[in-house]
């Protein structure tokens, strides 16, 4: 006797087919490409904020205000020098602020006495 395959299990039997995943760098490449001047710089400039959020009290209270106040009207050289001192561990930014110690790059100690000479000026 044969026996009768319902139409349902065909379908069933054929492999699923997705499309494919839409990747980060495809979507940050499809997102820069449609976003305008000022919408980039918005959004360089929210990256930096969340990047000055830091792990310690004591350094947001220090870098989230220069950001919000001081950091557009830097010089490129000093927002880079700014973007660099983000790279930096927080032990040892917590260090430089509270005047421990010192950094040994130039750029960094120029960053560290801007933010400390604006929270705290002779």
């Amino acid at each position: 006797m044969r026996s009768v395959i319902p139409y349902w299990s065909r379908r069933l039997t054929v492999p699923f087919r997705r499309k494919p995943k839409q990747t980060f760098a495809t979507y940050s490449m499809v997102k820069t490409m449609s976003e305008t001047p000022a919408s980039s710089a918005k959004t360089e400039y929210n990256r930096l904020w969340w990047h000055s959020r830091r792990g310690m009290l004591e350094l947001d209270n220090l870098l989230i205000p220069f950001v919000e106040q001081a950091y557009r009207d830097l010089g490129a050289d000093d927002q880079a020098r700014y973007k660099k001192l983000l790279s930096c561990e927080d032990n040892d930014m917590f260090e430089w602020f509270m005047q421990r110690s010192r950094p040994q790059d130039p750029d960094l100690q120029r960053m560290v006495d801007l933010i400390l000479n604006r929270v705290q000026p002779d």
